[in-house]
């Protein structure tokens, strides 16, 4: 019997639980917008819209 998409689903999410990677720091998020075609090549566009600083 073929593996549904919630027994893959139920896989990576154990997977992931004891997964610990590198620790890192943020100091700035960004509310970006996508427009997917309009960059070059026909690729997406991202435009930075806000920017947050983390204290």
């Amino acid at each position: 019997m073929p593996l549904t998409d919630q027994d893959v689903a139920r896989g990576v999410a154990r997977a992931l639980a004891v997964y610990e990677g590198p620790s890192w720091t943020v100091d700035e998020l960004c509310l970006v917008a996508s427009r997917p075609g309009a960059g070059r090549g026909g690729g997406p566009l991202y435009e930075v819209l806000e920017r947050f600083a983390f204290a």
